[in-house]
């Protein structure tokens, strides 16, 4: 350890810096309460409950605590027989010598609490304690009590020997008399006996003062009488110092006293003392105002057996351990990492060395006292763990680790014991081998092959020797049962088993001497004798709390035979102390590190066995290389191979492959003996890239042939070669041994990174053709060689290569023009721009399958210009679909003639074509005859788009008369009819009705002339007049239409002329019409009127029933016309008036002379009406109206009428 780094110890003491949290509450809580008063804190020793407290504490600055510590420890003589925190054993009284009991331990702990509590409180707060307390007195006070007692005196002396003194004055000289001359007069005599009577006040003052408060004088002794005097009224008979403690108590300055660590005497009786002296003080103190004084209990959970503690306690704060066995491995890793030390130690030793430290102090002082022996021991790096597992052994048992340093203790007579325990394992391992044994000699002598075998040679001795036989029975019949299940090789494995069990043993430590089943025999059992006889069991060892963490550090090895080591100084001999670490590091099996620098490796070496280099201590970089240099140690050599591959030591030997300075012996070695090791450090995360490739090009350049296939075999280097591009980039390249080895194992490079290869090499490689033909070596060529892009080779490589065809890549792709095909379609991102030439040149040849020119035509995205010029008919249908031929007529016309037909890839092409086709015979030169086999083809072809079909069939220049030709597209008809090509005939207007109704009109009216000469009543279609009535045709076309049919023709909603109207109202009426007609007569024009009106004098009755839907001018025009009797008219206006206005009804009224009903309109007007049917129905209807109230008859036989209701007049008394 660095001497100027700063170490971080831990203090033992409470801590102060604790976020207590729900505890705060809690003791806020009693604070709050004034009849809380004596509070427990409950929790196991080192729980922390000190610490709480003490972060309380100061949270609150202003709140005084007096603490009262009461420590007590296990001595030597109370060691035997007690330990931990047996409460039974410490409950006991002592007794001396003489067999009396010792002073009760209540009596012995009110010593102690009063003692603290005395010197814990000012003395000038309690002047009146009986208690001595020394307390530092003023220099100044002695000096004046001093001065006070020489001035009484010398005034004393000068009134008593007052005229000596005059005589002695008068008798001086002059000087001296004239300066004390004052002294004899009265008045200095005077001032005397003041001084003396003052001085003498103030001494009685203090002692009465001193008896007042210390009592120092009880009685008087006057000839044999005592007389007690300063009786003290308040003497209570609870206690003896009753008062006294009261009185302290009382006066003690402070809110909180704290008693700890009282429960470590065990002697509950204390804890009802206390509590009756709180109470006590608390009611003087509430009787002076004050606040009351509170004790706090620091205690364990289990000082009581029983709920009693519910009963004294008035509060109970239990304390949550910081540290317990579930968590003191986060606290070991907590102090150890502060300063830089965790990294040293095993985790799974600090984790089971957790179980079971469960104290906080106990582990900061293991943690501290493991820095002082780390800081003093460590010179010759010793094992970390084993020192803080003798710190841990040292802490919990100091006593025998004194006495180990003595050779003397458990510990030490482990160890001693060490070989008795090894007899006693061989002893027990050679029973098992001699019955294992036994059973193989049975199984080879045995005679019986089965157990029945065995039943008849025993089944004439059971009737009378059965007992005795019964032994060798079971013998036999197990031997038998092992030859039958051939155990015997089992049985054999155990035997030599044992045996190499046993040659262990005599070298084994005792950490693998000792058993799941002699643990407890070897510890538990443990006794010595010294030389007179006396037996010691270490009994205060086996039952101490911490016996099984003892046991765990010892069958773990973490205490050893080496434990010596942990406790003394290395002093360097002969051999330097740094080759001696590492010697016994070896030895110790506790490995150093690989660079781990030694200063003579050559005498380690020979301090070396073969079967050292078995054991991962001997992995030394700097021994390591000596071994390699020097021939003499093959056999040590042998066997550190064997121990890194055994051992999976990659990262050791990648370190050493980069320290080595003899890479031919290193690698001749290794690929000797371990012919894996290449496939090895492959998969190993320890071999960079880089020490691989190495390794790879040293053994190409140091193994010999025999070698190197074997490592071929072994590790397959030929597939690593292949499959690394930047293989051909080494320094300086050793190129003819290079190429013998790729040569040798086959070598076919995958990739090649050309611009990082070494040039001569990689020319090498080219020329013997040691490379896959793949994309990645093909674009590699055509970059280096050709000077291609990388989008040119992978688009369109093979027009690049034939622009060489004297090149070994064509010659090489030509020989395996498929194979190349296949590497292209993977790399070529669907996408081929093959000059046509290329292209049409690889389409045409016979050594491509018929598959592969499919997949290169979906690639290809060169255009094709003739489709005749590729020979292989059989892709023709592809090159078709794929887009990549062009657009033209004679395409099509050598693909149709090809296929017979349109099909779907034809369809396609032309509905991608951006071209208007023409097939014309002026484009084509086709004949009529070839151009209708077109026609027929095409003419039913719905998959064509419809301006691709409009352009062909309108171009191809053919009529069809009688259509009869269905399932074509509702779209491709109406072209047809569109460019004439459909011709008018009877056949064709019926097919047209039957198959294509929805294109019908547009051929009636693309044909209509045509139509109207062919129609005749046989096929006249009265659904086709009225479709034809609604355009706009000529009227002639209309009327003769009409002339097929007599049938009714609704003319509304049509927009027809007028004689077309007038035409159809004569001879086509519809009944349903006449509504509207009825109620659009005055829009109509005169002649339509004129029919209106006759229809509507014929149906005079129909009109009277609804004359609100006929309009008022045509109901006018009737009622004025002479066609009808004046009865019906009347009839109509009666029927009319429920619905029309006054004016209306006014005008026809007038119209027919009946003036009198219109002055009814005329309030100031009286008319009167005579006595008729016609004027009775005509008033019922105006009442019905309510235009009047009423209309009687008067005497002269007239009627009159009233228009209003009679007025109601009250009758009065």
């Amino acid at each position: 350890m660095d001497s100027t780094e700063k170490l971080v110890f831990e203090k033992l003491t409470p801590l102060d810096d604790h976020d207590i949290g729900i505890y705060k509450s809690a003791i806020d809580f009693a604070f709050e309460h004034s009849d809380i008063r004596n509070i427990a804190i409950s929790g196991a020793y080192g729980a922390g409950k000190s610490s709480v407290l003490a972060s309380y504490e100061k949270a609150y600055p202003g709140r005084k605590f007096i603490h009262i510590s009461l420590a007590h420890f296990q001595n030597l003589d109370e060691a035997d027989g007690i330990t931990g925190h047996n409460a039974d054993a410490n409950a006991k009284l002592k007794s001396d010598a003489s067999g009396s009991p010792k002073i009760i331990r209540e009596s012995l702990l009110e010593g102690k609490i009063l003692n603290q509590l005395i010197h814990q409180i000012p003395a000038d707060k309690i002047p009146q304690t009986n208690f001595r307390v020394k307390k530092s007195i003023s220099k100044r006070e002695p000096i004046v009590h001093t001065f006070l007692i020489a001035l009484f005196m010398v005034a004393l002396f000068r009134i008593l020997f007052f005229d000596q003194w005059s005589s002695m004055v008068c008798s001086l000289p002059e000087v001296l008399r004239a300066s004390l001359v004052f002294s004899t007069t009265p008045t200095a005599e005077f001032v005397s006996g003041v001084l003396c009577v003052s001085i003498a006040a103030y001494f009685l003052y203090r002692v009465v003062y001193i008896q007042e408060n210390k009592n120092i004088f009880r009685k008087l002794n006057i000839q044999g009488n005592e007389i007690e005097i300063f009786e003290d009224s308040e003497d209570s008979f609870f206690d003896k110092y009753l008062n006294e403690v009261l009185y302290l108590f009382e006066n003690a300055d402070a809110d909180v006293i704290v008693f700890e660590d009282m429960d470590r005497f065990d002697a509950s009786e204390i804890f009802e003392r206390l509590r009756e002296i709180n109470t006590l003080a608390n009611i003087q103190r509430i009787k002076d105002g004050k606040q009351p004084l509170r004790f706090f209990y620091l205690l364990r959970d289990d000082i009581f057996v029983s709920k009693d503690r519910t009963k004294f306690f008035d509060l109970i704060i239990p304390i949550v351990p910081v540290v317990d066995s579930s968590n003191s491995y986060d606290q070991f890793i907590e102090h150890l990492k502060k300063n830089n030390l965790f990294d040293k130690f095993d985790e799974n030793f600090l984790q089971g060395l957790s179980l079971y430290v469960d104290d906080m102090r106990l582990l900061k002082n293991i943690c501290n006292e493991f820095l002082v022996y780390y800081g003093r021991l460590d010179l010759t790096e010793l094992d970390h763990n084993k020192m803080l597992a003798i710190i841990t052994y040292k802490n919990l048992f100091p006593r025998d680790f004194g006495d180990l340093q003595l050779n003397r203790g458990f510990v030490y007579a482990l160890f001693e014991n060490k070989d008795k325990f090894i007899s006693d394992e061989i002893a027990g391992l050679r029973t098992e081998i001699d019955a294992l044994k036994g059973r193989l000699e049975s199984a080879s002598r045995e005679v019986a092959t089965s157990e029945q075998e065995l039943d008849v040679i025993f089944r004439s001795r059971r009737s009378y020797t059965w007992g005795n036989d019964s032994a060798e029975y079971d013998r036999r019949k197990q031997a038998i049962a092992d030859n039958l299940q051939g155990t015997i090789p089992a049985l054999e494995n155990e035997v030599l088993k044992r045996e190499n069990q046993i040659d262990m043993l005599f070298t084994a430590p005792l950490a693998r001497i000792i058993t799941r089943d002699n643990i407890d025999r070897i510890f538990s059992g443990l006794t010595t004798r010294n030389e007179l006889g006396q037996e010691t069991k270490y009994e205060e060892i086996k039952r101490s709390e911490y016996f099984d963490l003892l046991k765990y550090l010892i069958r773990n090895g973490y205490i050893d035979e080496t434990y010596a080591d942990y406790m003394t100084y290395f002093y360097e001999n002969s051999l330097s102390r740094i080759d001696k670490i590492f010697l016994r590091s070896v030895s110790d099996k506790k490995a150093k590190s690989s660079d781990y620098r030694l200063s003579k490796p050559s005498m380690v070496l020979r301090r070396l066995r073969p079967y050292d280099f078995d054991q991962e201590e001997t992995l030394n970089f700097m021994l390591c290389d000596e071994l390699l240099s020097d021939g003499r140690y093959n056999e040590h050599l042998r066997h550190l191979i064997q121990q890194i591959k055994a051992n999976n030591e990659y990262r050791f030997l990648s370190q050493l492959f980069n320290y080595n300075h003899h890479e031919k012996e290193f690698v001749c070695a290794f690929n000797d003996q371990w012919p894996s090791i290449f496939a090895d450090i492959q998969v190993s995360d320890e071999f960079s890239e880089d020490q691989v490739k190495k390794y790879s090009v040293l053994s190409l350049y140091y193994s010999c042939d025999e070698v190197l296939e074997k490592v071929e075999k072994a590790s397959h280097i030929a597939e690593y070669i292949n499959k690394k591009p930047d293989y051909l980039n080494i320094d300086a390249p050793q190129v003819d041994r290079l190429i013998h080895g790729f040569k040798l194992l086959k070598v076919n490079f995958a990739t090649i990174d050309y611009n990082n290869s070494d040039k001569p090499l990689y020319e090498a490689v080219y020329r013997n053709d040691l490379y896959d033909l793949n994309f990645s070596n093909i674009e590699m060529v055509l970059g280096s060689v050709f000077g291609n892009t990388i989008d040119d080779t992978r688009h369109k490589s093979y027009t690049l290569i034939c622009t060489d065809r004297e090149s070994p890549l064509y010659i090489r792709i030509d020989n395996n023009i498929q194979a190349y095909l296949g590497i292209i379609f993977e790399e070529c991102q669907e996408k081929i721009t093959d000059d046509e030439d290329c292209a049409i040149e690889l389409l045409n040849r016979n050594d491509i399958g018929v598959e592969y020119k499919k997949k290169y035509i979906s690639y290809l995205q060169t255009t094709i210009q003739s489709l005749a010029k590729v020979a292989d008919q059989s892709v023709w249908g592809d090159i078709v679909g794929s887009g990549v031929l062009l657009h033209s007529e004679r395409n099509v016309i050598d693909y149709f003639n090809f296929k017979g037909k349109i099909d779907s890839t034809l369809i396609g092409f032309i509905n991608k074509a951006e071209i208007k086709f023409d097939f014309s015979e002026k484009n084509t030169g086709l004949p009529e005859a070839e151009r209708s086999i077109l026609f027929d083809s095409f003419i039913n072809c719905n998959g064509l788009a419809d301006d691709k079909y409009s352009a062909i069939m309108s171009s191809l220049g053919i009529e069809k008369a009688s259509f009869n030709i269905a399932n074509i597209d509702d779209s491709k008809v109406a072209i047809l009819i569109r460019h004439d090509i459909v011709v008018m005939d009877v056949d064709t207007l019926q097919f047209f009705r039957g198959y294509y109704h929805s294109c019908l009109y547009m051929l009636i009216g693309k044909h209509i002339m045509d139509y109207m000469q062919l129609m005749t009543r046989r096929i006249f279609e009265y659904e086709e007049l009225c479709e034809i009535l609604t355009w706009d045709v000529d009227d002639s076309i209309k009327l003769g239409l009409l002339e097929f049919t007599a049938a009714p023709v609704s003319i509304t909603g049509k927009n027809l002329s007028p004689i077309v109207r007038a035409y159809i109202l004569r001879n086509n009426l519809d009944q349903s019409d006449l509504e509207n007609l009825y109620r659009s007569y005055v829009d109509e024009p005169q002649p339509i009127k004129e029919i209106i009106f006759n229809n509507a004098v014929d149906n005079i009755t129909r009109i009277t029933s609804a004359p609100q839907s006929v309009s008022a001018e045509l109901l006018y025009d009737i009622i004025v016309s002479d066609a009808i009797a004046d009865s019906y008219k009347v009839d109509l206006i009666v029927a009319d008036i429920p619905h029309a206005v006054q004016t209306e009804i006014s005008r026809y009224l007038s119209a027919l002379h009946l003036d009198e009903f219109v002055k009814i309109f005329d309030s100031r007007s009286r008319p009167k009406f005579e006595n008729t049917s016609d004027n009775v129905a005509i008033l019922n209807a105006f009442k019905a109206r309510g235009w009047i109230y009423d209309y009687i008859l008067d005497e002269a036989g007239y009627f009159k009428i009233r228009r209003h209701a009679p007025r109601l007049v009250s009758k009065t008394n």
